[in-house]
């Protein structure tokens, strides 16, 4: 059998005994040789057509907003502009949350709620910023700017899922403490 086995290396045949204890004859779709030919390679799939949601162009996300949250944006409780990143929604931190909290203050409830309406308008991916008060924070529940940071974009993420509506599958979170890095 190893002489044979030798031969069908060097020369590229064997006697049928020798396949058969290889894995099968050369010509054996999948069941080939795989000294001579390599493991058996299934024909790849052609890939599933995948929807992927149109983007809104960035002038008719801003009019969107503007006209959706005119209100707001004159109060100074949000504000609206573009960045390399994208679209920013600025949420005036001291408006929707206490200090040193990450617990949103029930008054802008509505201000949220018309946030909301216009964000499940786009179908654009959506990054929560939770920034946090200049002050060093260090408490029994938060050890630390970044973690009250990471809290109160996780409580406007269950916010706007929960109670608004918005696909979770859309959010994203980030916490930057009191650092302006994304700001």
């Amino acid at each position: 059998i190893s002489e044979a086995v030798e031969r069908a290396l060097e020369h590229g045949s064997a006697p049928p005994r020798v396949l058969a204890i290889l894995g099968g004859a050369i010509d054996d779709r999948g069941r080939g040789n795989a000294l001579l030919h390599g493991p058996a390679v299934r024909e790849p799939k052609p890939p599933a057509e995948v929807s992927v949601p149109r983007m809104l162009d960035l002038d008719s996300s801003i009019k969107l907003l503007r006209s959706q949250l005119s209100e707001e944006t004159k109060r100074g409780s949000v504000a609206i502009h573009v960045e390399q990143r994208g679209v920013v929604i600025g949420l005036n931190g001291s408006v929707f949350f206490p200090s040193g909290d990450d617990t949103i203050d029930e008054r802008v409830y509505p201000t949220i709620k018309k946030v909301a309406a216009v964000l499940r308008q786009l179908p654009n991916p959506l990054r929560l910023e939770g920034h946090t008060d200049p002050r060093p924070i260090h408490n029994a529940r938060f050890r630390s700017n970044w973690e009250l940071s990471a809290a109160r974009s996780i409580a406007m993420l269950r916010l706007l899922e929960d109670r608004y509506g918005v696909d979770g599958q859309r959010l994203a979170i980030v916490g930057y403490a009191d650092t302006l890095a994304g700001a």
